[in-house]
């Protein structure tokens, strides 16, 4: 893209125009009549990479994931062998190489400055190109910065997912907050885990300000995101204003379709490897994506069924305010997922003042790829009780959950 960016520099606004027009066509059908070097190409391997990995891997079969993985890894490998400096390929193998936890993050966080320089190197010399040129329009320009720059956004937005996957909330801020103000459009999304963190951290004022940041640059008026809802439930039930927090998960469930069945599933997914999942905004796959990421906060406290004691009383708020046909689906698709080799089991009974059939025990609700079952809380009888309607104040108290 950046290569066919320069490559129409010289030409009059109305080609210009034409020839961006057809750029996805020819990139679909004729990519080798589009200006390529071995970082282009390298590039390309990367993304097919990471379709495989981010798209297929976690919804085949088992039998079929070696095949793919051996596959990812091949492309990987080739796109090293062009372009040995490609960040995005070097942090996709490191994901596998590295363990899961403090190894990954350690990796990310030991290279993170030689990856920030080999793109401002990228990015003078860039200047310098469009110095000599006849005068760049601004649009072009900025889109230019950004693709130079973007393998570095990438690489610390996902430093700053596992710092807070490890909890290393203080550092998954300071991460998130430095990519903020380097791009303030946000291209690597790290705004939702800069959420997440503050609500780790109990900290509303930074999230407020975040989330007025966030309003001001997209002028998105009141409607916030799952991640932003969620950080505010969160941070209202530690602090035991569970009316409030009552109150944030209605209005998200009034944002996001189906959400009383994704806030009782409570998946988990694998993230993904190159970026995070792409989702139409206030979509149920964004609502299902950002409550997956937001397990580090579901899981805070203690739970008989291996749930946080926040993540019990979400599933038992969105229980209340489901419909029956939202909990048949909710209880069809734990079962489903427990069939599919998952851990836990699925019970019949129903929360406090229910008069239907919940899912309860431990549905397993892992993704097909082999992770373990999240579950979902059982009945409410072990204290996690849902919020009155009286203003802050619920029958059932946090029990922990600080970090």
């Amino acid at each position: 893209m950046l290569r066919f960016s320069q490559s129409v520099g010289g030409l009059s606004p109305d080609r210009a125009a034409r020839e961006f027009a057809s750029f996805r066509t020819r990139f679909a059908r004729n990519r080798d009549s589009l200006p390529q070097t071995d970082e282009d190409r390298a590039f390309h391997l990367v993304a097919e990479a990471a379709q495989i990995v981010d798209r297929q891997l976690p919804f085949v079969p088992e039998k079929d994931v070696q095949d793919l993985v051996v596959r990812a890894h091949r492309l990987l490998d080739e796109a090293l062998s062009l372009d040995p400096t490609s960040a995005d390929a070097l942090r996709m193998q490191a994901a596998s190489s590295h363990g899961p936890f403090d190894e990954y993050y350690g990796f990310l966080s030991a290279h993170l400055d030689e990856v920030r320089t080999r793109c401002e190197e990228r990015l003078t010399a860039l200047d310098h190109a469009q110095d000599t040129e006849r005068p760049v329009p601004a649009e072009r320009r900025d889109l230019e910065r950004m693709l130079v720059m973007s393998p570095y956004l990438r690489w610390r937005a996902t430093l700053s997912s596992r710092a807070l996957i490890c909890g290393r909330n203080r550092e998954a801020l300071a991460h998130a907050l430095a990519l903020l103000e380097l791009d303030p459009t946000d291209q690597a999304d790290v705004r939702f885990t800069a959420a997440l963190a503050c609500a780790k951290l109990e900290d509303a004022q930074q999230l407020e300000r975040i989330t007025s940041r966030e309003r001001a640059i997209r002028r998105t008026g009141g409607l916030d995101d799952a991640w932003t809802l969620l950080s505010r439930c969160g941070l209202a039930y530690k602090e035991r204003r569970l009316g409030r927090a009552r109150r944030v998960l209605a209005r998200l469930a009034s944002a996001y379709p189906h959400a009383a069945v994704e806030l009782m599933l409570q998946r988990e997914f694998p993230e993904g490897v190159f970026a995070r999942f792409a989702a139409a905004p206030h979509s149920q796959e964004e609502l299902a994506t950002a409550i997956s990421e937001a397990t580090v906060l579901l899981r805070e406290g203690r739970d008989r069924s291996g749930r946080g004691s926040f993540g019990r009383w979400v599933f038992e708020t969105a229980y209340h305010f489901a419909t029956p046909d939202e909990r048949a689906q909710a209880t069809a698709e734990a079962l489903d997922a427990n069939a599919l080799g998952d851990e836990g089991d699925v019970g019949t009974g129903t929360p406090s003042g229910g008069g239907t059939d919940a899912p309860s025990g431990g549905a397993g609700t892992g993704t097909p790829s082999g992770s373990t079952g999240t579950g979902t809380p059982g009945t409410p009888d072990a204290g996690g009780g849902a919020p009155g309607d009286d203003g802050d104040t619920g029958t059932g108290a946090p029990n922990g959950g600080t970090s």
